[in-house]
């Protein structure tokens, strides 16, 4: 089966999709050659993983300022995952690169977040707990942590249940604690029991 969907991939795929698979295979070059195929037709996932590419070394000299440079390209058009990875290179000093400056970093934490990319969204919640980045609202936090569990999240079941039971940024509701807590379980999450 796996054959048969790579194969379809592959003769019926644009060029995004020979060069993912052509990666997956270990055919780095062949790989770059068909991500810059795509990138004519400004493919912004594309961008994204010849960034990658560019970042590990793989099919090209490894190049961290390239790997930034595709990155920025493929967040401009919109792909979240590339977002959240503009987020930590202007949060932190990454490898060197040293790109530093709050308020892009939270720019593009909210664009990733705001397409519902998980890890931003947990991410954007967290930052409104702990009021580092931006001013602490626990109110958006669980209303962010809420949308995770609304989506299958175990541990963001877990953490609608405590803010549920302790009524931190919403108001105190047992029953509702309860329910995110069952759901909780149910994905093998491990929360802290409900007291009645």
């Amino acid at each position: 089966m796996v054959i048969l969907l790579t194969f379809t991939l592959y003769v019926f795929g644009g060029d995004f999709e020979k060069g993912f698979i052509a990666y997956e295979n270990g055919h780095y070059k062949k790989a770059v050659e068909y991500y810059q195929k795509a990138i004519k037709n400004e493919d912004a996932k594309a961008l994204f993983f010849l960034g990658v590419m560019y970042g590990y070394g793989r099919g090209v000299s490894k190049n961290m300022h390239k790997m930034v440079q595709l990155y920025e390209q493929s967040a401009s058009k919109g792909f979240s995952p590339a977002q959240f990875k503009m987020f930590l290179i202007y949060l932190t000093d990454n490898k060197g690169i040293n790109r530093r400056n709050k308020q892009k970093a939270v720019m593009y934490l909210k664009l990733s977040a705001a397409q519902g990319f998980p890890r931003a969204v947990s991410m954007l919640a967290r930052e409104y707990e702990d009021g580092l980045l931006l001013k602490r609202n626990l109110h958006k936090a669980a209303m962010l942590w809420k949308q995770l569990a609304d989506n299958g999240d175990g541990e963001a079941c877990c953490k609608v249940s405590g803010i549920y039971d302790k009524g931190k940024g919403v108001e105190q509701n047992k029953r509702i604690a309860k329910k995110y807590y069952s759901k909780a379980i149910s994905f093998d999450a491990i929360c802290a029991p409900i007291k009645d």
